[in-house]
C-alpha cells in the first residue's frame, strides 16, 4: 500500500520494491490507491499496481491495473479478448472514458491540490491540539488528505454518531473495513495501544474542502469530547 487509507502514512515502496526483487523471485505489487492524483507516483521500480477512479471523483467499478510487460497473469474471467485477454466481457466504456477524463484533470492540478490540502491540514492539526483530550495519530510527514485522530475518554461509534449528528461525516476504519468488528492492526502495529486505537476515527480532507468547514468540525470534535467526558 503506497498511502496507508487510515492514518495517510507514505510507505516506502522503493525500499520495499527492491528488498523483495533481491530476496525473491516474486512479483512486487503496489496498491496506490490513496496516492493517484495526491501524490508523486514512481512506477518504474515496481512490476504492478492497482489504482481506483472513485479516488479521485470518477465513477465507482473503474479501475485501472499496471503490470509491466514481463509480468504474466492468468485471465481472471476466461471469454473473450477484452482487457488483454485478462478479464473478459464487454468493458464499460462509459465509466473508462470518465476515468482517462478525471485523471488527466486531476493531473493537472495534483500539486495545487496538494498545496491547498497540506494547509488545511495544518490548520486542523493546529486546532485540535489545542484540546488535551484530542491524540493525533497520523504523522505530519504522510498524505495531508487523510487525518487519524483518537479522543482520550470517547469511543470510536459514540464519536460517529455524535459528529454525524452535527453533519460531520468521519469513519472509524477504512471503508474497506468498515464492517469488521476488529481493533485497527495498523493502529496497534504503531503501538498505541487498544484505547487509543478503539477511540480513533480517520478524517478525510479534499481540494473541496474549505477553511470553514475545518474550523466547524474542529469546534465539534472538540464539543463531543467535553459532552460525552462529562457522562
Amino acid at each position: 500500500m503506497m498511502v496507508n487509507n487510515e492514518t495517510g502514512a507514505i510507505n516506502p515502496i522503493k525500499e520495499c520494491a527492491d528488498y523483495v526483487h533481491a530476496n525473491s523471485r516474486a512479483a512486487f505489487h503496489v496498491d496506490a490507491v490513496q496516492a493517484l492524483g495526491k501524490i508523486p507516483v514512481d512506477l518504474s521500480y515496481v512490476d504492478m499496481a492497482t489504482f481506483s477512479a472513485h479516488k479521485i471523483y470518477g465513477l465507482k467499478g473503474s479501475a485501472i491495473l499496471y503490470k509491466k510487460k514481463m509480468i504474466e497473469l492468468l485471465p481472471l474471467i476466461s471469454a473473450g479478448q477484452q482487457e488483454f485477454n485478462l478479464r473478459g466481457g464487454t468493458s464499460n466504456v462509459c465509466t473508462n472514458i470518465v476515468f482517462a477524463k478525471t485523471l488527466r484533470l486531476i493531473l493537472e492540478e495534483q500539486q495545487a491540490h496538494f498545496d491547498y490540502v497540506s494547509r488545511l491540514n495544518k490548520r486542523l492539526r493546529k486546532s485540535l491540539k489545542e484540546e488535551n483530550d484530542i491524540l493525533i495519530n497520523s504523522d505530519i510527514q504522510g498524505s495531508p488528505y487523510i487525518l487519524n485522530v483518537s479522543a482520550r475518554y470517547v469511543g470510536s461509534e459514540i464519536l460517529l454518531n455524535a459528529l454525524n449528528e452535527r453533519g460531520f461525516a468521519v469513519s472509524a476504519k477504512s471503508t474497506c473495513a468498515s464492517k469488521s468488528k476488529a481493533i485497527s492492526h495498523v493502529l496497534m502495529a504503531m503501538g498505541l495501544g487498544e484505547q487509543r486505537a478503539t477511540h480513533s476515527i480517520r478524517i478525510s480532507l479534499s481540494h473541496l474542502t474549505t477553511d470553514a468547514e475545518v474550523d466547524s468540525f474542529a469546534s465539534a470534535l472538540k464539543e463531543v469530547c467535553h459532552v460525552y467526558r462529562t457522562k
